[in-house]
């Protein structure tokens, strides 16, 4: 029993101790989001009705960020900040501007042009999130 406990013990430990680079933690993010990100963008473009998004919105989209935001905020991922600024600025701006976007996207469907620049606004702070991992990240980045 005390051999038992004491392997227990020591996986546990082992486990916490192997968290994920933080162009390896970044990567990962990008991965999950970037489908989600072109689906929004896809939305937009072939000028989908504003319901469309609105359901997309509350059956994918939403349970699939919370999914992620756990995922990410769990072992094997390192905390963020300014030790993981590569991975913090990606689950912050690349993952973190999917719902304002997709929350843009549906509002300027459904009342117009007025909500365009906040479509801008988050697509260009993913933007930059993207090539700032692009830029920190080379050999991570090859797999996109």
């Amino acid at each position: 029993m005390f051999r038992l406990s004491f392997v227990a013990l020591f996986l546990s430990f082992n486990t916490h101790a192997q968290q994920l680079s933080d162009c390896d933690a970044a990567a990962n993010v990008m991965k999950e989001a970037a489908p989600l990100l072109m689906k929004a963008a896809s939305m937009y473009s072939s000028n989908s009705s504003y319901q469309d998004v609105a359901q997309w919105r509350t059956k994918h989209l939403n349970p699939e960020i919370n999914r992620l935001n756990q995922l990410f905020s769990s072992d094997p991922y390192p905390k963020t900040g300014l030790h993981t600024p590569v991975f913090t600025d990606v689950n912050a701006n690349f993952l973190g501007r999917i719902p304002m976007m997709a929350q843009g996207i549906q509002a300027a469907l459904r009342h117009g042009d007025k909500f365009k620049d906040d479509i801008s606004f988050n697509w260009s702070e993913a933007k930059q999130a993207g090539t700032r991992f692009a830029q920190e990240c080379p050999e991570q980045a090859k797999a996109f």
